[in-house]
């Protein structure tokens, strides 16, 4: 029978490689401000929090420039620029486009309705 207190392994605790050897590996201290992730130990940073974001990624972060350009600028040829962004989730992505979309062809709409006002208006002063 194994001893509960020290498990027999046949293969070394992955924990291990990775420890600054200050701590104890019996009573490691887990989520404490002075702990190394995998990550920091492999010399490899979260990218997220340390590399500054490009001018194109803070726009893309920025719910009011995409919807700014969404109704001021591109309509629903802004659509791609809204499902890059990071600053909506799923749902509200699905909705604003959907809401885009109408949007745009209630311009379009009126658009057509006020070049069919002309057309008339032209027609019943015989210019066309």
């Amino acid at each position: 029978m194994s001893n509960d207190s020290s498990p027999n392994r046949s293969f070394p605790d992955p924990k291990s490689r990775f420890d600054s050897g200050s701590k104890s590996r019996s009573s490691p201290s887990v989520g404490s401000p002075s702990d190394h992730s995998l990550g920091e130990t492999l010399g490899v940073e979260n990218s997220r929090r340390v590399r500054p974001q490009s001018q194109w990624e803070q726009l893309l972060s920025n719910r009011k420039w995409i919807l700014l350009l969404l109704f001021c600028v591109t309509g629903f040829l802004g659509l791609p620029v809204l499902w890059l962004s990071y600053a909506f989730t799923t749902t509200e992505k699905i909705v604003w486009s959907i809401v885009t979309i109408a949007y745009t062809l209630m311009l379009i709409g009126a658009c057509a309705g006020v070049i069919y006002w002309c057309y008339l208006r032209f027609q019943s002063a015989g210019l066309i």
